[in-house]
C-alpha cells in the first residue's frame, strides 16, 4: 500500500526559503551595527524603579554604556531599516505571486505578511510616542524577544529610560530584561 505525502518539492522550496529569508533578516539584524559603524545593543544596568497605577514594579531601567555621537545616525537606521524591511516584504510577495503556489505556500505567506506589518506598525507608534515625551529623535528595533531603542538625547535620566521602557512594555510584550536603551547626542 503506496502511502500518501503531503510534503511535495513545492512545499519543500517554500519551507527552505522561509528559513533563508528568516535566517537572512536575523543575521542583517545581529551585524545592521556595523554597518552603522557603532554598537547598538551593549547594555549597563542603573537602579532606577519605577511602577505603574497597578502597582507592577518594570524593574531597573536599562542604559547603554557611553553614549554614541553621529550626526546622521537617525538618518542612516531609518533608511538602513526601511531598507531591510522592503526587502523582507518583496521576498514574501514574491512567494505570494508565484505562479503555481499552493494554498498553503500562500497561507504562509500571508501570515508573514501580517507579521511584518504588525512589527513595522508596532515600531512607528512607540517611535511616535517616545517622541510624544519630549526626544527629538528616536529609532526602535523589535523583534519577537527583545526591543532596542535608540534616542537623541544630551543625558538621559534613570527617569526619562523608565518613561521609555514603561512604553515598550505597554505596547509590546518583551520581557524587561530584553529591552535596551541607547543615547546618541
Amino acid at each position: 500500500m503506496k502511502a500518501n505525502f503531503l510534503i511535495g518539492k513545492k512545499q519543500i522550496i517554500l519551507s527552505a526559503l522561509v528559513v533563508i529569508l528568516g535566517g537572512a533578516i536575523y543575521v542583517n539584524y545581529l551585524y545592521a551595527d556595523k554597518d552603522l559603524g557603532f554598537p547598538i545593543t551593549q547594555n549597563v544596568s542603573t537602579s532606577s524603579e519605577q511602577t505603574d497605577k497597578d502597582g507592577k514594579n518594570y524593574g531597573d531601567a536599562q542604559l547603554v554604556n557611553g553614549p554614541v555621537s553621529d550626526e546622521d545616525y537617525f538618518k542612516k537606521a531609518s533608511l538602513e531599516k526601511t531598507k531591510n524591511r522592503d526587502e523582507a516584504v518583496e521576498t514574501v510577495k514574491a512567494i505570494l505571486e508565484k505562479e503555481g503556489a499552493t494554498e498553503e505556500e500562500k497561507t504562509q505567506a500571508s501570515a508573514k505578511m501580517v507579521e511584518l506589518s504588525q512589527q513595522i506598525e508596532d515600531e512607528g507608534k512607540i517611535e511616535n510616542l517616545i517622541k510624544s515625551k519630549g526626544f527629538e529623535e528616536c529609532v526602535v528595533y523589535l523583534d519577537n524577544e527583545s526591543a532596542n531603542v535608540v534616542v537623541r538625547t544630551d543625558g538621559l535620566t534613570a527617569e526619562q529610560a523608565a518613561q521609555i521602557k514603561n512604553i515598550i512594555l505597554s505596547e509590546k510584550d518583551v520581557m524587561n530584561e530584553n529591552i535596551s536603551i541607547t543615547e546618541v547626542k
